[in-house]
């Protein structure tokens, strides 16, 4: 230390700048700590309290008044540097035990005191190397000033932010203290529909959404006329944004606005005009040409016509229209032409039946019209009504007569042409033109013959016979007519064989057989599938009682070589129609049918005993076998009963089982799609967070153990009915079956022991379950034409969907599953309404229904070998 003075002067004045500088800074951020927390407070009781704005402009004011304190004091501190001996008294009263000697020493330093005396210079200089090695163990912390500020500062930031997480709209708070000439409100409105224009006498619902801080009061305001005074009334909560009140009946002009809290809409203005109305609507009705029916005039807006007719449309409207129009629900929109008499034209062809409105537009834009839809119906030609009227049933006759046909044929418009249609039972067909009778074309009678000497027929053949008849569509058609069909049997019975059912018995094999075709020769070209469908199980149930007279009968097991091989061709006829009506196939299955009953008759010819089958000729039955049947025949309906009501519960069953699976599906879809990307990516399980691995697991293997537990017994089955797809999402579900596994590698990682235990083996198990449910179904669809081969097939593909849930479950894609799952689910309602149905339905009392009784065949063969020998 070479200069001891002016390393004491540089230390000094180091330090007195840095004090000048710590004061500064500190000052600056206590000043900023004040008024941070007076427009926090000031924000705060706003927010609370809604302060009127007069208020929060005072409250600016005192921030802004305080800010120029500050200022003042700033510029105070500015001219006011600390001093070298300030310095020094502060380190000596921080240090006392430095005595007087730096502040002495600072006093020669700054010029204060001079060293005049003798030997002073000596002792000062003395002095200041004292003072100077006193500095070197002296610390000047300004610093801890600035850090101290510093920190209530902090704690003010802190509490500021405080403030904007937990309250809503506290930005807004923080602006209405900062700038109350702002206008911002915590609550703001949107009014619908604003600025309006509607036609008067109609009503008007007005609807507001709040956004920020939800209102306590919220009120519509309205103004009917100037000088009258405002009205309010509170508005509807409906939701959680929107509020609706409905004025009845504006009339004129109005002004309203709505107001919540501090929130209050511009006002907005209803004005109500007159709109353009329908006076009248006359409809000119030209026909087919066809029909040879005249132009009609009809005068209501609703229209039932003929398809293809010409309609033209007339509408007088009130007031000068600009513009109208006809709007359908399933049509083009077709515009009206003004004609006389302010009157609007149109003219279309009725092709469909459909609503409509009429809309008109007048000058000023204004739309007018009907608000209640007009109806239009178009009917379709229907086909004539054929009726053979004589002879009306199955009759015999003998080869060579001419049987007499009259035949009744009725349609709408006209019938143009009957003729009668038959032919020899494996021949072709032939036809011939009836004679027509009567003046009135929509009603006539019709009569022809046919000659039984022309087609050669042999003893106990047939001829099938109908008649037809068209009409004079000239549009899409003609239209055709057909009766049901009759048979001419060639023996020499005194009445048909089909009609030997005794006094009381009713099953007759031929009879079913002739019922048989024709069933399906009425069933119409575009009629469904299903239809030829359910005519495969009552053929099925007349081949069972072919098979029973086949088996069981004494006389046949003593008939002639030719009458078994008549029995069992007609058993295989009927094989093949049941064939060809389950592909199905109308024209091979007719043929097929038409064949058996062939085989039958050839049958009765080469054993005279069974003409009825069973019963004889003269027509009197064993009362046991009557007995029998009759008792039998409860039994068969019983069981029957039992397996539909067997059946019913088993779907039940699944259906509960696959609602709690499509349960475990939509919680893993929910996990995974809250999962951050980052949980699968490193190895997690798919819907489970860190340190919660086996979620999953758990959820699974709970639904898991309780279908193991209760079996899938329904304890409530009416609710499984639920969670059914919405219509249109398959598409999705097949869309999702192709999408990339979700998890990546982690998902792979994470095994069968995290996601997949837990539902795919049940989900297997109840789609094994569903398909042998479905197969047990289509037998019984075999035995009772009353369960339609649609309840195999929905169950079939239910089974199908849940085997697809099970698969995409295992392949980690939740939303598949899910999906497959709900189909699965909506089939297996749909078969559990059904039978339901069945079981609430009334049991049908015809033979055809029931089945043979197969448990009293020795009594039936007693009872056949006694007609073997009865005299």
């Amino acid at each position: 230390m070479t200069n001891p003075a002016q390393y004491t002067a540089d230390r000094l004045e180091t330090a007195a700048r840095a004090k000048d500088r710590s004061r500064r800074i500190a000052w600056l951020i206590q000043v900023s700590t004040a008024l941070l927390f007076l427009w926090l407070a000031l924000a705060v009781a706003d927010y609370w309290l809604w302060l009127p704005r007069g208020w929060r402009f005072g409250g600016l004011a005192a921030l802004g008044f305080l800010l120029i304190l500050c200022l003042m004091r700033f510029i105070q501190h500015l001219r006011r540097p600390s001093r070298m001996k300030d310095i020094a008294l502060e380190l000596e009263a921080r240090k006392p035990e430095l005595g007087c000697t730096l502040s002495t020493a600072a006093e020669y330093l700054s010029g204060q005191r001079q060293a005049t005396q003798e030997y002073e210079p000596e002792l000062v200089a003395a002095l200041q190397a004292q003072a100077a090695k006193k500095l070197l163990l002296v610390e000047t912390p300004y610093h801890r000033k600035i850090l101290r500020a510093a920190g209530v500062l902090a704690a003010a930031c802190g509490a500021l932010l405080l403030f904007l997480l937990l309250l809503p709209a506290s930005l807004t708070a923080l602006q209405r203290a900062a700038l109350p000439w702002s206008g911002a409100t915590y609550t703001r409105v949107e009014v619908k529909p604003g600025d309006i224009e509607m036609p008067a006498g109609r009503d008007l619902e007005i609807r507001a959404a709040f956004h920020g801080r939800p209102p306590r009061d919220p009120q519509l305001h309205w103004q009917s006329a100037p000088p009258a005074g405002w009205q309010s009334v509170a508005l509807t909560k409906t939701n959680q944004a929107a509020w609706v009140h409905t004025l009845k009946n504006p009339q004129g002009t109005i002004r309203y606005r709505v107001s919540g809290n501090d929130a209050v809409s511009p006002d907005y203005r209803i004005r109500t005009y007159i709109p353009p109305e329908i006076k009248a609507v006359k409809v000119h009705v030209q026909y087919p040409a066809y029909t040879r029916q005249q132009a009609a005039d009809l005068s209501a807006p609703d229209v039932s016509v003929v398809r293809a007719s010409q309609l033209t449309f007339k509408v007088a409207a009130s007031g000068p229209i600009a513009q109208a129009r006809m709007r359908f629900a399933n049509l083009p929109t077709v515009p009206l032409v003004k004609g006389e008499d302010n009157g609007w034209l149109a003219t279309i062809p009725a092709t469909r039946t459909s609503y409509y409105w009429i809309e008109l537009t007048d000058a000023d834009g204004r739309k007018g019209g009907n608000q209640k839809p007009f109806h239009l119906v178009v009917l379709p030609d229907e086909p004539p009504l054929v009726e053979v009227v004589e002879p009306g049933q199955d009759i015999r006759a003998d080869a060579t007569n001419k049987i007499p046909i009259r035949v009744s044929a009725t349609d709408d418009f006209g019938v143009a042409e009957v003729k009668l249609v038959f032919h020899k039972l494996g021949g072709p067909e032939q036809s011939v033109l009836c004679r027509l009778e009567g003046d009135n074309p929509k009603e006539l009678i019709a009569n022809a013959e046919i000659d039984l000497a022309a087609l050669q027929l042999q003893e106990y053949e047939l001829v099938a016979y109908h008649a037809e008849a068209k009409d004079y569509n000239t549009l899409d058609g003609p239209g055709m007519g057909k009766s049901p069909v009759y048979f001419i049997e060639v023996t020499t019975r005194e009445k048909a064989l089909s009609q030997c059912n005794g006094q009381s018995e009713k099953i007759n094999v031929l009879d079913l057989q002739k019922q048989m075709i024709a069933a399906t020769g009425a069933v119409k070209a575009d009629a469904p599938p299903e239809r030829l469908k359910d005519l495969a199980s009552l053929q099925r149930q007349t081949k069972e009682y072919a098979v029973i007279y086949q088996t069981y009968s004494p006389i046949l097991r003593l008939a002639p070589p030719e009458a078994l091989k008549e029995m069992a061709a007609a058993v295989a006829s009927m094989d093949q129609a049941i064939a060809h009506l389950e592909e199905p196939k109308k024209l091979p299955a007719l043929a097929a049918e038409e064949s058996a009953l062939q085989h039958l008759y050839q049958v009765v010819r080469l054993l005279p005993e069974l003409e009825s089958m069973p019963c004889n000729k003269k027509g009197n039955c064993v009362p046991i076998v009557l007995d029998a049947i009759e008792k039998m025949k409860q039994e068969q309906t019983k069981k029957r009963e039992q397996e539909l009501a067997k059946a019913l519960t088993q779907t039940k069953r699944l259906a509960l089982g696959q609602q709690r699976l499509n349960g475990i599906y939509q919680r893993a879809q929910g996990q995974l799609a809250s999962q951050p990307p980052s949980a699968t990516s490193k190895g997690g399980t798919p819907g489970s967070q860190p340190g919660q691995k086996g979620v999953q697991k758990n959820g699974n293997n709970g639904a898991e153990q309780d279908l193991n537990r209760e079996g899938g017994s329904p304890q409530k089955p009416e609710t499984a009915a639920t969670n059914r797809p919405g219509a249109g999402q398959r598409q999705e579900a097949d869309a999702a079956d192709s999408q990339p596994k979700q998890g990546g590698a982690g998902m792979e990682a994470a095994g069968q022991t995290e996601v997949g235990d837990g539902a795919d083996q049940p989900q297997d198990q109840l789609s094994q379950q569903a398909a042998a449910l479905a197969a047990k179904l289509r037998e019984l669809a075999g035995k009772d034409p009353r369960i339609s081969h649609r309840f195999a097939e929905a169950m079939q593909q239910a089974a199908r969907e849940m085997d697809r849930a099970a698969e995409s479950w295992r392949a980690k894609l939740f939303q598949a599953a899910s999906s497959h799952g709900g189909y699965g689910l909506s089939g297996l309602s749909e078969v559990m309404q059904g039978l339901q149905q069945l079981l609430d339905q009334p049991k049908p009392s015809d033979m055809a229904f029931e089945e043979y009784p197969k448990a009293y065949e020795e009594i039936i063969a007693e009872y056949l070998k006694r007609l073997s020998y009865a005299e």
